[in-house]
């Protein structure tokens, strides 16, 4: 099982692993000894690169609890506390060096699935083989600006997507549907392409992508289109804060900061095609790591608001002379509620879709089976 882990973790964003330790019948505490070997990054242009996050508590009563980091003391860890301060025991031995935390009498670490990463909340031991986020930059900007270099058919499709369009906003909003429209999301980790994206070419020749070959190919067209953009990198999820000083990678999600008539825009492109500059839930109120060309910027993604994500109903009743009553139910969607009605209206036909949006009035307002309820065209911020 840790081989098939370690090989995982090669593939992947993260590796993170939860462990179940049991106490053995008739006992009221153990003793428990865990060795976990890690290996730094084989990605190209990641060689070498490793972070870990370890948080001090767990969910249960802890007596006694100590980590260890052995490592080579030619290719050194940073590491930094957050939550707590203690002086660790360092000492070396021929060429390792070692360093040791022992702590004592922690109480449960719990919390609930709403909220924040516990990374962010409860104390933890971060260590990195990368000093500071410039090391990073230095890295990870050569991987993503190395994939998004246009080509002819890439430049040819940004021409007929943007030539008519006289704002920078339209153009990019026009750039963001084609690539969240007719790009599937598919991700094939060939060899190392579960941390380096594939290059922008390749992806927009086969439409089809992740996170990452999404990111590059939307970033370069943007540029093509005359709008800076940048490669970001963020925690999708529960919402996850990143060390502003030791470059700690707790991302697992890749998308794209441009600057939009002197506005930055965080876009997302395997999102929906009508939530241009509108991020889903996933990747809010978080830090972002853009990949600007001289360094690494952590912004703050938008928090969420009402607006995003509303329904209205309007009801009009009319009472005739001859006593009988009818009702005109609109209703009227914004934010994700739109964007996601506008793209469900592409994948479905207009029928189907009335008739959804029928069933659904019926549902609201518990109305008998033999009432009939008819779909009507109205004002609202999405036709129908």
């Amino acid at each position: 099982r840790k081989e098939a882990a370690l090989a995982r973790g090669f593939d992947s964003y993260s590796s993170y692993r939860q462990y179940y330790l049991e106490l053995p019948e008739d006992e009221a505490a153990a003793t428990f000894e865990i060795e976990i070997v890690v290996t730094t990054n084989s990605h190209p242009g990641f060689e070498g690169y490793l972070s870990l996050i370890n948080p001090l508590q767990v969910d249960g009563y802890v007596d006694t609890r100590t980590l260890t980091y052995r490592y080579p003391i030619d290719r050194p860890l940073h590491f930094k506390q957050r939550g707590f301060t203690m002086d660790p025991e360092v000492r070396q031995e021929g060429d390792m060096e070692e360093v040791r935390y022992e702590l004592r009498y922690l109480r449960p670490m719990w919390f609930e699935r709403w909220s924040a990463h516990p990374w962010s909340n409860y104390p933890v031991v971060l260590a990195s083989s990368l000093a500071t986020w410039s090391d990073f930059h230095a890295r990870a900007h050569t991987v993503y600006e190395g994939r998004s270099v246009a080509d002819d058919a890439i430049r040819a499709e940004v021409a007929l997507l943007t030539g008519d369009l006289e704002t920078s906003r339209a153009r990019a909003e026009a750039i963001y549907r084609f690539v969240t429209a007719d790009l599937h999301y598919l991700g094939l980790y060939e060899g190392q392409s579960g941390r380096v994206p594939h290059p922008a070419t390749l992806v927009f020749e086969r439409r089809y992508g992740d996170c990452k070959d999404h990111t590059v190919l939307l970033v370069t067209m943007l540029r093509e289109a005359g709008i800076p953009a940048w490669s970001t990198l963020l925690h999708a999820g529960r919402p996850a804060f990143l060390d502003p000083d030791l470059p700690i990678q707790l991302t697992n999600h890749a998308i794209v900061y441009a600057e939009i008539d002197g506005e930055g825009v965080f876009l997302d492109g395997v999102s929906n095609p009508y939530q241009f500059a509108m991020p889903s839930d996933s990747i809010r109120h978080r830090q972002a790591v853009v990949l600007r060309d001289d360094d690494v910027e952590l912004l703050d993604t938008p928090k969420g608001s009402a607006d995003l994500r509303s329904a209205r109903e309007v009801v009009t009743l009319v009472l005739a002379a001859d006593g009988s009553l009818t009702a005109d139910v609109e209703l009227r969607y914004s934010g994700f509620l739109a964007a996601r009605l506008l793209d469900r209206r592409d994948k479905e036909t207009a029928a189907e879709v009335a008739r959804e949006d029928a069933e659904f009035v019926r549902r609201s307002y518990t109305l008998p089976e033999d009432l009939e309820v008819t779909y009507l065209e109205g004002e609202s911020t999405v036709p129908g």
